[in-house]
């Protein structure tokens, strides 16, 4: 239970990642498919130059 504005970069990855298929990215039933997708949405932030690698690294 966190306000919005405690979230790190991460946690938001995961949120915009859950959007796209909240049952197949919900991180409570697959956690390996919801870290899968915030490493993808991670990914997609460095190749379009909205973070640095070390951002979506910490």
């Amino acid at each position: 239970n966190k306000h919005i504005w405690e979230l790190e970069l991460p946690q938001f990855a995961l949120l915009a990642g859950i959007i796209r298929s909240p049952g197949y990215y919900c991180p409570f039933k697959n956690p390996e498919h919801a870290l899968d997708r915030r490493s993808f949405v991670l990914d997609k932030m460095v190749e379009n130059n909205h973070i640095s690698v070390e951002e979506a690294t910490l």
